[in-house]
């Protein structure tokens, strides 16, 4: 009974025969799954079993509206699950896809995208919002935005699919654009290194490229990390520490745009500050023994 709850809750609604590995010793102790539901249904977590079946909703409207943009699957060669999936969820196909196209096309409005942008600030372990402009999130957590944002990002990769390697996502809210961010270094150093910018126009299909270190730009310094990242991080308590010691020694300049380069915050910190850093700590600049 235990493995055909977690069961239920995997699918988001009630398992066929096929879909559960012990339905036939289920049939022959219990019943019918609708006789094994009815008795769980005074011992389980309802509520549970309603969050997954919105969640599996949710997670089908982005998949249905991201599939306008390819050739459209037709009913009858869908894989079975998908169609159980369709009637338990929607009742029927033509409502499962009326439903995604209606979210697709409502991302053509900016408060839409700016009330999405504040619930996924509310709901996400971490991300930087920019009032009424913009939501920057790792792109660990794509999968955990509302949908509507699931399938804002993922128009844009329908644009531009290199997405391996990007380490930030910038939401824009107003101009209808989607930034995608590469660092040297995210997952190792306190101050990663911007190396690539793309930006992703949706209403006007378009992709810019923008090469820090190598290109036009200088590479620009990535501050306060770990207002982006959360405990699944290796680095997250390092990163924390660092980032408080950062902010007790009140460098003007930190707070002004992005921050000094990182070679002019090496100085300040030498010539102020008496510091040096070295991985996820500070040490006295006279001294590589002693850390401050």
């Amino acid at each position: 009974m235990e493995n055909y709850w977690q069961r239920c809750l995997e699918l988001g609604r009630l398992p066929t025969a096929d879909e559960f590995e012990e339905s036939k010793l289920l049939a022959e102790q219990i019943g019918s799954p609708k006789q094994a539901f009815n008795l769980l249904k005074g011992e389980a977590d309802i509520q549970a079993l309603d969050q997954a079946a919105k969640e599996r909703t949710e997670d089908l409207q982005v998949y249905f509206a991201l599939q306008q943009f390819n050739k459209k699957r037709i009913y009858k060669h869908m894989p079975d699950p998908l169609k159980r999936d369709i009637k338990a969820f929607f009742g029927d196909y033509k409502t499962a896809v009326a439903e995604a196209r209606e979210l697709l096309f409502s991302l053509a409005e900016p408060n839409l995208i700016d009330q999405m942008c504040e619930l996924a600030h509310q709901q996400l372990p971490a991300s930087i919002l920019n009032d009424s402009h913009s939501l920057i999130i790792h792109s660990g957590f794509i999968n955990d935005l509302p949908p509507p944002l699931r399938i804002y990002a993922g128009c844009a990769t329908q644009l531009f699919s290199e997405t391996d390697g990007v380490d930030l996502v910038k939401i824009h809210i107003r101009s209808g654009k989607l930034t995608l961010m590469t660092y040297g270094g995210f997952a190792t150093q306190p101050i990663p290194m911007l190396r690539e910018r793309v930006k992703i126009n949706l209403r006007q299909r378009t992709v810019d490229f923008f090469d820090y270190g190598y290109g036009d730009y200088d590479p620009q310094p990535l501050y306060w990390k770990s207002r982006l990242i959360d405990a699944s991080f290796p680095d997250y308590d390092k990163q924390q520490s660092f980032d408080k010691r950062l902010s007790d020694l009140k460098i003007p300049e930190l707070a002004e745009g992005h921050g000094p380069s990182l070679e002019n915050l090496t100085t300040l910190l030498r010539m102020k500050h008496g510091l040096t850093i070295k991985g996820y700590r500070f040490f006295r600049a006279q001294s590589a023994i002693a850390p401050s």
